[in-house]
């Protein structure tokens, strides 16, 4: 969108204020916002964002993505009493406000001014002792802060980490935290406070947590929550099952036939026991991430063969066998996997790469370059392959003379342009603008 100046120094007073909102409601940039407030001309012509303006004109542009479509709330934009008001005015306007690094400031002036329709993300520490809990310039007790805190329309909540006493406080009021509809725990949370919240909001769609032990009770209120709720992204990474788990294959088979689910993520070190596992139907997932789960592949395969899955990554870790089953089993994924766009995976049998038919392939860190073998597989696939345009080979030990024997491998005849990225490899620089040269005689595309 471009917005220009109106001329003749005439403003656009008259502007409807109920259209200027709905106009400005779709502005996504900082930039394309201000130079309609300044094509605007007036503060009667900025109508309610004439508070904003005047804080966007103290402020270098650059930084002004802080002030839209987000307002970024933090102790130096309300430390004197015009910014202060000015925020407050600009409150009831914005779409959405962001909490991020640390809030040293006042929870009842949050709790005043931060109401909805506002969205709240909440991206910053929680206190953890009385003296970083205050309401109304005084010290109050946890409790009491984490209770007005939860009032707030918190729709974002992300915690990178958290002590014992934060997390216990949150498990105490996550309950009246009605506004939520994206958790993002990158610490370990008890699944059973976490689950049975998921189940009971009907609002929770994006859900990320790390670092956890799973039981029976725990999943069936997971179940519930993946059931009831149009759940939109999932990640859970680094899991493990309790031994009396006896739910991990219904909720495996929950999360990877959820109707409106679109992003999954999941990783286990435990093994399941996958010969339960029912035939399953073509997943609706558009982007797989999935971290050891050697032992599930013929399953996957089955989920996402004739699906609309656009991106698949697999992990098995550097310590998988590549035992026949396996290879075996690798050979159906990347079969039934023929409709992905982008493919990234780790420790693949380098024969098997002759069956990928993707566009963007990733084979980032898999070691690759160790010996010859490695380069010359992927020579090779990316030679037959008529679809491949872009392959991402960083963090692996390629030298020159492992580009050189890429470059001859690929061959002269390429149906479609390629770009090849060997950034963070073990080529030294002088030989870098050679080998760039060599490939674009070959018609490809090289980063080093």
């Amino acid at each position: 969108m471009c917005v220009k100046r109106p001329h003749h120094g005439q403003g656009l007073e008259s502007f409807p204020l109920e259209l200027l909102w709905k106009v400005a409601a779709w502005i996504p940039d900082s930039t394309t916002f201000f130079s309609l407030l300044e094509a605007l001309g007036s503060s009667s012509g900025r109508g309610p964002f004439e508070p904003l303006w005047q804080i966007g004109m103290t402020w270098q542009p650059q930084w002004r993505s802080r002030l839209w479509p987000q307002l970024g709330l933090s102790q130096n934009l309300i430390q004197d009493d015009v910014n202060r008001a000015y925020v407050e005015a600009s409150l009831a306007h914005c779409p959405s406000a962001l909490i991020n690094f640390v809030w040293d400031n006042d929870i009842e002036w949050l709790v005043r001014h931060v109401r909805p329709p506002i969205a709240l993300e909440w991206d910053a520490n929680l206190p953890s002792t009385p003296s970083d809990a205050r309401g109304n310039g005084v010290e109050i007790p946890l409790e009491e802060w984490y209770a007005k805190w939860a009032q707030l329309p918190i729709t974002t909540l992300v915690r990178r980490s958290m002590c014992s006493i934060v997390r216990e406080h949150i498990v105490e009021v996550l309950p009246q935290c009605r506004y939520l509809t994206t958790v993002t725990f990158h610490d370990a949370f008890p699944l059973a406070s976490l689950f049975k919240f998921a189940a009971s909001s009907g609002t929770l769609v994006h859900l990320t947590t790390s670092y956890a032990t799973a039981s029976s009770a725990d999943l069936e209120d997971a179940i519930r929550w993946l059931a009831s709720t149009p759940v939109q992204s999932f990640r859970c990474t680094n899991w493990t099952f309790d031994a009396e788990c006896a739910t991990a294959i219904e909720f495996v088979t929950a999360i990877l036939q959820h109707p409106t689910m679109s992003l999954l993520l999941f990783s286990s070190s435990t093994n399941l026991n996958v010969d339960e596992l029912p035939l399953l139907q073509p997943t609706r997932l558009r982007d797989l991430h999935l971290g050891q789960v050697s032992s599930c592949l013929r399953s996957l395969a089955s989920a996402i063969s004739h699906s609309s899955l656009e991106r698949l990554l697999i992990s098995n870790g550097h310590n998988v066998t590549a035992s026949d089953e396996y290879v075996c089993a690798m050979v159906e994924v990347l079969k039934a996997a023929g409709l992905c766009k982008h493919l990234k995976i780790l420790e693949l049998p380098g024969p098997v790469l002759q069956l990928i038919t993707v566009e963007e392939l990733s084979l980032s860190m898999n070691g690759i370059g160790g010996n010859v073998d490695g380069v010359l597989w992927v020579g090779r696939a990316i030679h037959v392959s008529t679809a491949i345009q872009t392959v991402d080979l960083t963090l692996n030990d390629i030298t020159k003379e492992g580009v050189m024997t890429l470059l001859k491998q690929i061959g002269d005849r390429r149906a479609s342009p390629l770009t090849i990225s060997l950034k963070s490899t073990r080529i030294v620089k002088a030989n870098r603008a050679y080998l760039i040269r060599k490939a674009r005689e070959k018609g490809i595309q090289l980063t080093i």
